[in-house]
């Protein structure tokens, strides 16, 4: 993409696709599919001192995309 001269950038969600398309003026395009997921990371802490202190970290959860 180096050198190309960027006109747009379009972000497009539905029920069933999530593209980001960037638009050059040379009439070409680059396009981002996207799968949407997440990761979470539990933690039980402790705030009764005032300060943050862990007490129990579990493993990363990972949505049913990142496990396949």
């Amino acid at each position: 993409m180096k050198g190309k001269t960027l006109q747009n950038v379009e972000f497009s969600t539905s029920a069933e696709i999530h593209t980001i398309t960037l638009h050059f003026r040379d009439k070409t395009e680059l396009v981002f599919d996207l799968e949407p997921g997440f990761t979470v990371f539990p933690t039980y802490a402790d705030w009764k001192t005032g300060d943050w202190r862990p007490i129990k970290r579990w493993g990363a959860l990972r949505s049913r995309i990142f496990r396949e």
